[in-house]
């Protein structure tokens, strides 16, 4: 077996190992490549998607591992684990701190290969059906995100986020600029959600905010906007009040999940206002 790089030709057929990978704006923003049989045909694939340059307090480049997959037929014979290493590797070359989303099943490989655990969140499943009211103070006015808005979301989320992810936020809301609603205080962005589609329903994330009133308050907005479609949503668990919320909206709980990075360096986030990731491919 060798491995080759991806190209934007190779999207279908990656897609086919991983459908719900949006391949092509990985193999155009970050880096794919492939694990090719002695026929030619691709029996797993990775990507790898490094952020910007960091924001202080973070010192270093984080990068993350944001899609593996391998064809059914090749599984259990460790094609996934060296995958993983592979792309641990190509990100360390490129001068990032590796880092993944891990489900149960992966983390002990994360923690063979040197990953430490950074902050959980879990996977739920809803839909904007019976939702709670929930009111804000008065002064905070919400209204849809556009074209314009994405330099100050930019702005406001790399300190929040402790890397320069304007790409992916600006691609995630390309997807869906319906579903995208920003919180501003005094003209001042105090928070803002997005959502895209993804197979059979609604992604949502990242919902970042300077509190929880104020992401409550997007969350709801953002579900309301649905069109009740089924809606994912990976919230971080240490966001009590924004749980809570999702529980009383009938939100079920469906994967534990883990934010692993490479040794014990910390990206430098602001914890107390992420309050949902862009899931596992974008973090």
């Amino acid at each position: 077996m060798t491995t080759r790089p991806l190209v934007a030709d190779d999207a279908a057929v990656a897609a086919a190992l991983a459908a719900d990978v949006d391949w092509q704006f990985l193999l155009t923003v970050g880096q794919g490549f492939g694990l090719v049989a002695a026929d030619g045909s691709l029996i797993g694939v990775a990507a790898i998607l490094p952020y910007g340059a960091p924001q202080p307090p973070a010192r270093f480049r984080f990068g993350r591992i944001a899609a593996v997959a391998v064809r059914p037929d090749q599984r259990r014979r460790g094609i996934g684990g060296w995958l993983v290493q592979a792309a641990t590797t190509m990100l360390r070359e490129r001068g990032c701190v590796p880092e993944v989303d891990a489900k149960p099943e992966l983390r002990p490989l994360c923690l063979r290969l040197g990953f430490s655990g950074g902050p959980e969140l879990t996977r739920r499943h809803g839909a904007a059906t019976g939702m709670p009211s929930w009111f804000l103070s008065a002064g905070t006015r919400m209204r849809a995100v556009t074209d314009g808005d994405l330099a100050r979301l930019g702005d406001f989320d790399q300190p929040i986020f402790g890397a320069d992810r304007r790409a992916i936020l600006a691609h995630v809301y390309r997807c869906g600029p319906e579903r995208a609603f920003l919180a501003e205080w005094g003209g001042r962005v105090t928070g803002y959600v997005l959502a895209r589609p993804v197979d059979g329903g609604l992604r949502l994330g990242p919902l970042v905010a300077k509190d929880a009133p104020v992401a409550v308050a997007l969350l709801r907005q953002a579900l309301d906007a649905s069109g009740g479609q089924p809606v994912a949503i990976d919230s971080f668990d240490r966001q009590p009040e924004l749980n809570a919320y999702l529980a009383g909206a009938r939100f079920a709980l469906a994967a534990p999940i883990l934010r692993m990075q490479l040794g014990k360096t910390l990206r430098g986030d602001d914890a107390s206002r992420l309050f949902a990731s862009a899931g596992p491919l974008f973090g």
